[in-house]
């Protein structure tokens, strides 16, 4: 199994990880739908690929337990496009 890998066994249920992940990493969302660095059809994609991975609960504990955090884990199926958000477009500062 890849780490990027999708169950079609069940229905996608979506538990706003995608957000939080965002948000761990500094990314502003809202600034880089403004600033057209994503569009809400991205933004859609990425909460659907999210709700469809296999590893949700990992990811809800990691947040948990690590509320700031440099980069997504290895297993995030959104992992490069947070990357290359994190990177190049609007970030707020963690305190």
């Amino acid at each position: 199994m890849s780490a990027h890998s999708y169950t079609l066994d069940r229905p996608a249920v979506y538990r706003g990880l995608m957000e939080r992940m965002a948000h761990a990493l500094g990314i502003d969302l809202k600034a880089a739908l403004e600033d057209d660095h994503i569009d809400q059809g991205q933004i859609e994609r990425l909460k659907l690929r999210c709700s469809l991975c296999d590893r949700p609960d990992d990811c809800a504990r990691l947040l948990s337990a690590h509320p700031n955090i440099e980069s997504a884990p290895d297993y995030c199926v959104n992992s490069r496009t947070l990357a290359e958000l994190a990177a190049n477009g609007p970030v707020f500062r963690q305190g």
